[in-house]
């Protein structure tokens, strides 16, 4: 993860992006590369990116399914903690930070549901259980009661941003 605020270069890493051709995938709505652009870059099943503030987060995967998510730890003005964390509260409540942990939570659904390709709208984020370890960043996720066939892996970039990446069980 690179803080887009620092000019970075990573060495053996070239590409312009418009070289990167984008396409829909079929009855996805998440992008997808064009077969051209796949033999261009290299072997790349999937990718995503994420991005809130100044963090970009960027995952890519040789094969299987990755999806990422990114964000701000903020309540917006004028709204007490409670009512923004909403469904969540009975998740947060007994937490001391509990907005970071609810934005952990947030983070490992988007995380879930963009590596799935079905996005927020079409999901129902009830069905997604979130457990926090409280004293690491380890996630566990459930989905209609059952584990979620993703590994996920979140965490804290700063004081003010937390971040999880789903991935398929394996991939490094």
């Amino acid at each position: 993860m690179v803080d887009t605020q620092q000019q970075q270069q990573m060495p053996g890493v070239r590409a312009d992006m418009s070289d990167i051709v984008l396409c829909e995938g079929s009855g996805s709505t998440k992008p997808v590369l064009a077969d051209a652009c796949k033999q261009r870059i290299g072997n790349v099943a999937d990718f995503n990116i994420s991005h809130d503030g100044g963090w970009v987060l960027a995952g890519v995967t040789g094969r299987g399914m990755i999806g990422v998510d990114v964000a701000r730890i903020h309540c917006p003005e004028g709204m007490a903690h409670s009512e923004y964390v909403g469904e969540f509260e009975m998740q947060v409540k007994q937490s001391p930070a509990i907005l970071r942990d609810f934005y952990r939570i947030w983070t490992a659904k988007e995380a879930y549901v963009k590596a799935l390709g079905t996005g927020i709208a079409d999901t129902d984020l009830a069905t997604i259980d979130v457990c926090l370890a409280h004293n690491a960043d380890g996630v566990d996720v459930q989905v209609d009661g059952k584990c979620a066939p993703l590994e996920f892996v979140s965490g804290t970039l700063d004081n003010c941003h937390v971040y999880c990446v789903a991935v398929t069980p394996g991939v490094t």
